[in-house]
């Protein structure tokens, strides 16, 4: 491969990344693009743990690589502050707990260029966050379609050919874009320090006449959750933020992420129902005895698949907690974004004093 040579900020996050922070950094410093070409811009949000000391003995040995300070805490603010010290003419947002293959920067720059794109994005490969059995079942469920639906760019293969799609995971940006649609969005509701400001920045992108393309061939190694309780935490917050952007009303949003919500409401409704009425308890058997039959047939091919009888018993345990988690969170999210609604429906009100 000829490898271009357009100076490449990498922009980095985080928080808290003590056990991925160099696992992240290895997989970008062996990258087959030229050092003399690179910038690696951490932007810490104040860890208490290990990770600026990681970040600090990197420095040591590479000049290239620059830590700064993010006092808000939280992902917008960093990402804008790496951008704006950024001197590179291509931005590569990267996140601190995935790990990305040595032609990961050459290949998003050669299809940044190829396709005359606003961004561009690869595919998620899920890793077990533990070296747990646990810990590989989230895994499994996170990669498949019974688990997390249809997302392109979790499911795609990577024989497919790019595709123009309305957001990818992360991103690689020409720098001028910034210039051109502003930078990420500060204000947009924020839950534990997160907001979608990916979605609303790609439809920013799309408005402006840019196209934003998924390329298959290139792979984001993404690390799970390691535990039932951190991957139920993070699948309720997931949750929340999928659904809290209907309180905004120039935010883009997708119905089907109300699926989640809507199969949790109806579960927890029709269960004491169904112990007053045989119609209630009609209804609520058949979805539930499909629901069952799907998660244990998934599970059963796991098992096949890895020749380990306990995924047939523990898959479908994971499969719920995912489902119930996401669910109960997009609930929460929705009870989020009508307040946030009526509360600029009372200041629409109030009168002028």
């Amino acid at each position: 491969m000829n490898l271009p040579t357009e100076k490449i900020s990498v922009v980095i996050p985080c928080y808290n990344e003590e056990r991925y922070i160099g696992k992240c950094l290895d997989s970008i410093l062996a990258n087959d693009y030229p050092h003399h070409s690179l910038e690696i811009i951490v932007v810490d949000g104040r860890s208490d743990d290990r990770t600026r000391d990681i970040v600090h003995l990197y420095q040591e040995k590479y000049s290239f690589l620059r830590l700064l300070e993010n006092p808000e805490r939280f992902t917008t603010a960093a990402l804008n502050k790496g951008i704006q010290a950024a001197s590179g003419e291509i931005i590569l947002r990267i996140d601190a707990h995935s790990v990305y293959p040595t032609e990961y920067i050459s290949k998003c720059v050669k299809y940044l260029r190829q396709y005359d794109a606003s961004n561009v994005g690869g595919v998620w490969r899920i890793r077990p966050g533990e070296e747990t059995f646990i810990a590989k079942a989230i895994a499994l469920a996170l990669a498949h379609p019974f688990g997390i639906g249809l997302a392109r760019y979790r499911t795609v293969k990577v024989s497919h050919s790019p595709q123009e799609v309305d957001t990818v995971p992360y991103g690689c940006f020409p720098k001028k874009i910034f210039e051109h649609i502003g930078y990420f969005r500060e204000d947009l509701p924020r839950w534990k320090g997160r907001c979608n400001e990916d979605i609303d920045f790609n439809k920013r992108i799309r408005e402006s006449g840019g196209k934003i393309f998924l390329i298959p061939e290139i792979i984001v190694y993404y690390y799970a959750r390691g535990t039932l309780k951190s991957f139920l935490q993070h699948n309720f917050n997931n949750g929340v933020l999928v659904t809290m952007p209907l309180g905004n009303n120039d935010m883009d949003f997708s119905y089907r992420h109300l699926v989640p919500g809507f199969f949790v409401l109806s579960f927890m409704t029709l269960i004491p129902l169904s112990f007053i009425s045989p119609f209630f308890r009609t209804l609520f058997f058949f979805p539930m005895a499909l629901y069952l039959s799907l998660s244990l047939y998934f599970s059963f091919k796991r098992m096949f698949v890895y020749k380990n009888p306990l995924y047939f018993f523990f898959m479908p345990v994971v499969f719920f907690v995912l489902h119930l988690s996401y669910g109960l969170g997009s609930l929460y999210g929705l009870l989020k974004a009508f307040r946030m609604k009526w509360q600029n429906a009372v200041k629409l009100e109030k009168p002028l004093s």
